[in-house]
């Protein structure tokens, strides 16, 4: 994967982290949209407009209130991958004792939060190989987005803005690996 490609998943992971504390959203606004000007891919970059649009408007501290509103307190946006997939069963715990594998063998850093977190998930989705990633998009990254942007019920929202463009660049990059896998 290129590294234009890696620094805009990680850029993007930074986006869905919690924006208090040392966080920099303004920069990473900054950074993704030279970022996505760099991929050329319009779709993103549109939907990541109405979300550095809204998002820019709000002070430091509605930022911080509605990412907890959105992420924390509302457990069917939960940021949690495996918890959309799996709910609290032991498949889910065979899940992160698999993606924890993954980030160590392909030398992604663990943060505080889970090894299946969207956070997580998005900076090994990048550092996979082709089948790997397609695995996890498919599998994982993709039908728990959708299940969260499903259930926002509120359109004004920014981060489903974000999320849309999680959805896009993820599909944009597994249809890259699927070509990949095709020609093999």
């Amino acid at each position: 994967m290129d590294a234009t490609r890696i620094e805009l998943f990680e850029t993007l992971a930074r986006l869905l982290e919690y924006p208090g504390g040392t966080a920099n959203p303004g920069g990473d606004v900054i950074d993704m949209r030279s970022l996505l000007a760099a991929t050329g891919d319009a779709a993103a970059a549109t939907g990541f407009e109405a979300f550095a649009t809204a998002f820019g408007a709000l002070s430091a501290d509605r930022r911080e209130e509605l990412f907890t509103r959105t992420f924390d307190i509302n457990p069917v946006c939960s940021l949690e991958v495996g918890w959309h997939i799996f709910g609290e069963t032991y498949d889910r715990g065979g899940m992160l004792v698999k993606l924890r594998g993954l980030m160590r063998e392909r030398g992604v850093a663990e943060s505080v939060e889970l090894p299946d977190h969207l956070t997580q998930t998005l900076r090994l989705f990048v550092h996979l190989d082709d089948k790997r990633a397609r695995d996890l998009a498919v599998g994982f990254i993709e039908p728990a987005v959708r299940k969260m942007r499903d259930a926002f019920d509120d359109d004004g929202n920014p981060y489903l803005a974000l999320l849309t463009t999680v959805a896009t660049l993820v599909e944009t990059t597994r249809a890259a690996h699927d070509e990949v896998l095709q020609d093999a």
